[in-house]
């Protein structure tokens, strides 16, 4: 990787030639430059206060998420907020970032460093530049950035043949926390929907551009040089990092305050990276709130029958069985047959599971017949030589 060979604010530019007018649109773009041969990236760089990031700000990771994304590092500065704007929507070949941002917290606040690519020729130092801008970092904290952002960029650093372990940063995406907690209430987890419905904060649509036109709007700068809509993308990013801070601060809000309608989710979560106590507080708490759940009702039964603890979970089943779950009624024949003895009630329920999928509109054949195999053996049990 090569070194940053000028850094300099553009007032004490060098005067000199360029097809691309590098001085005007650093400009124009209130950047600096970053240079090594002959090779352009503009770096912006803003910083907000608490005040004008609306107190929404660091807060501590909470254990089970350091623990689900395999990080523990006490310190707020290892952390950065990543999102990259690119020349196609779904990537593939021909796909590359021409602006990222990368915040962070400092002692100066949450700072905001945003590099554009003014020309394609540049890519491979502007690659660089990135990257030596993520290596102050441990985390990288991304909304389908997992899936998207740094595929993309290990992608075009092969292409460059630029060695780097992208192994050594852990990934913390958003989105997957975002689907857990609203997936079953929003239309969408899109980052637009989720600034609108959770962190409740809006873009300036006289400032902003719809993401599908970023890629469009980009060429069009190439071909024109119009920095206008370039403005827009840049306002575009800096929205985006700024809510992914935001929501993550809520995030870990939710962690602490234990509100009740998130208790199944959290229980789910820390039953997920294996604190099975906790989870159980928070499905049993989810219990209080809604006595029924089918969902709670189930995880909590499955979670005793792993600990061999059969007749904590059978009153789980019951209730599940009696409100036509189907695996309930199974799992009861099975405790009544095996460990209970029981076997009129391990026919009983067994007859209620196959009426149920006998008069489902698409029956599970294999199922069906697993079930009759079952209470022929039961019947053998109860009147032996029965056909």
């Amino acid at each position: 990787m090569s070194d940053i060979e000028i850094y300099f604010e553009p007032e004490i530019i060098p005067e000199q030639e360029s097809s691309l007018d590098v001085l005007s649109i650093c400009r124009e773009l209130d950047c600096l430059i970053m240079s090594s041969d002959n090779q352009y990236v503009l770096k912006r760089t803003k910083v907000f206060s608490e005040t004008e990031t609306d107190e929404f700000f660091h807060v501590k990771l909470p254990e089970a998420v350091q623990k689900w994304i395999g990080y523990s590092d006490e310190s707020a500065y290892r952390i950065c907020f990543f999102d990259t704007e690119t020349t196609g929507l779904s990537g593939g070949a021909g796909t590359y970032i021409f602006l990222c941002g990368i915040g962070y917290f400092s002692d100066r606040g949450f700072v905001l460093d945003q590099y554009f690519l003014p020309d394609p020729g540049s890519e491979q130092f502007y690659l660089e530049t990135i990257l030596n801008a993520l290596a102050e970092f441990e985390l990288i904290t991304s909304y389908n950035g997992k899936s998207y952002d740094l595929p993309l960029l290990r992608e075009r650093s092969f292409y460059h043949l630029i060695n780097v372990d992208f192994q050594k940063w852990i990934q913390y995406d958003l989105l997957h926390l975002a689907r857990r907690f609203w997936k079953s209430t929003l239309s969408d987890c899109s980052l637009q929907n989720i600034e609108n419905t959770i962190i409740r904060k809006s873009r300036d649509s006289d400032k902003d551009i719809p993401g599908i036109m970023i890629p469009y709007a980009y060429f069009n700068y190439l071909n024109s040089g119009e920095l206008s809509d370039i403005k827009s993308i840049i306002y575009h990013n800096e929205f985006d990092i700024l809510s992914l801070m935001r929501l993550n601060t809520i995030v870990c809000g939710i962690f602490s305050k234990e509100e009740t309608k998130f208790c199944f989710v959290l229980g789910k979560f820390y039953e997920d990276v294996a604190d099975i106590d906790k989870a159980i507080g928070y499905y049993e708490r989810n219990l209080l709130s809604e006595p029924e759940d089918s969902r709670t009702l189930k995880q909590l039964s499955f979670i005793y029958k792993k600990r061999k603890e059969l007749t904590n979970s059978v009153p789980f089943w019951i209730t599940s069985g009696n409100n036509g779950e189907v695996y309930a009624m199974i799992e009861l024949a099975k405790y009544y047959e095996h460990k209970d003895k029981d076997y009129s009630e391990a026919i009983s329920w067994t007859n209620k599971a196959i009426d149920l999928l006998r008069n489902h509109p698409v029956p599970n054949a294999k199922l069906l017949a697993e079930l009759f195999h079952r209470l022929d053996r039961l019947m053998n049990k109860t009147m032996p030589g029965f056909r």
